[in-house]
């Protein structure tokens, strides 16, 4: 019994040893502590691809600076803002990750989102919290200015009323327009801008590609520009 009661006494030992040298390195290596980035957007279904291309690049971003900035080590927290039951982003699950991320005392920046819908959600969480957000893919251009924008955009996505979203992309505005002068330079004839959010191509109603629609049926296009939230112009 004394010989386990000496093996118990120096096993403790070491492992309070260990435990202290960990924490040493530790502050050693952050001698200023530590920094989280909060990434959102999709993991799983169909987006799949694109969520992982995003969250690489943001571990290849701190990878290149070696997990430091100015003493401080930097630690990526990702989240997922899509729905287990949909696969894609879902307003409550975002206002959870938005929430979450101002939560924490050591978070100082919101990566994300990748649909713009989501990132109405999240940016109005981050202003009050007075955190910064940055998007790699939002294109809607009401998140950030008033060509192409609801009533009341951008402003309503600012609380307190300063800035603290922005997207390195260009808005949907501007890549309409690249993209039908490009369309053009290749020999298109006609080229439409369609400015509508991509949610809303996704649920759009869609038909049998076997069986394609009668477009002279105004029945038919009268339903689709309702979807569209359009006159018809036969009306």
């Amino acid at each position: 019994m004394r010989g386990w009661m000496k093996l118990g006494i120096v096993l403790s030992a070491v492992l309070a040893l260990v435990a202290t040298n960990l924490m040493d390195a530790t502050a050693q290596q952050c001698p200023k502590g530590k920094l989280r980035l909060y990434t959102s957007w999709p993991m799983q279904g169909a987006m799949i691809p694109e969520g992982t291309g995003m969250k690489n690049g943001v571990d290849m971003a701190v990878a290149e600076v070696g997990g430091m900035v100015a003493g401080f080590c930097l630690e990526v927290i990702n989240l997922d803002d899509a729905s287990p039951q949909t696969g894609k982003w879902d307003g409550a699950v975002e206002a959870e990750n938005a929430n979450k991320a101002v939560g924490d005392p050591l978070a100082i920046v919101y990566i994300g989102t990748y649909n713009s819908g989501a990132a109405k959600v999240s940016i109005p969480i981050n202003n009050r919290a007075h955190m910064a957000q940055i998007t790699p893919a939002n294109t809607y251009p009401g998140l950030t200015k008033k060509q192409g924008a609801a009533p009341g955009e951008p402003e309503i996505y600012r609380p307190l009323g300063f800035v603290n979203y922005f997207r390195p992309v260009p808005a949907d505005d501007i890549q309409g327009a690249v993209g039908a002068k490009w369309a053009k330079r290749l020999g298109a004839k006609k080229v439409f801008i369609l400015n509508v959010e991509r949610e809303l191509l996704e649920n759009a109603p869609g038909f049998d590609k076997d069986d394609w629609p009668d477009m002279t049926d105004q029945r038919w296009g009268t339903d689709i520009h309702s979807y569209y939230g359009v006159r018809p112009y036969w009306e």
